[in-house]
């Protein structure tokens, strides 16, 4: 298994990923919004949806990063569906 971790600009391009990552079959991923409000933490598993976090979709000046548990075999792939929405691994 591999860990990725990648930040974003827009956390809607971040939930974007999320979702394409979940389809993939990741095994696990973590988001976080650290909003100039303090921030807040967002921990799902695959099967989990989203929750919580609508207002904030359109932040800006904000740190999003994703973590991402998969198998090794699916690393290059992640790479490429994370690099596809804005972020930077």
């Amino acid at each position: 298994m591999e860990n990725i971790r990648a930040i974003f600009n827009s956390l809607g391009e971040m939930e974007a990923a999320a979702a394409m990552l979940r389809e993939q079959g990741v095994i696990d991923i973590k988001l976080q919004n650290q909003a100039a409000n303090g921030g807040y933490t967002l921990e799902s598993m695959q099967s989990s949806l989203i929750s919580g976090i609508g207002d904030d979709e359109g932040a800006s000046g904000s740190e999003c990063i994703m973590e991402v548990v998969v198998e090794s075999s699916r690393f290059r792939q992640v790479e490429d569906t994370i690099a596809r929405y804005g972020g930077a691994i």
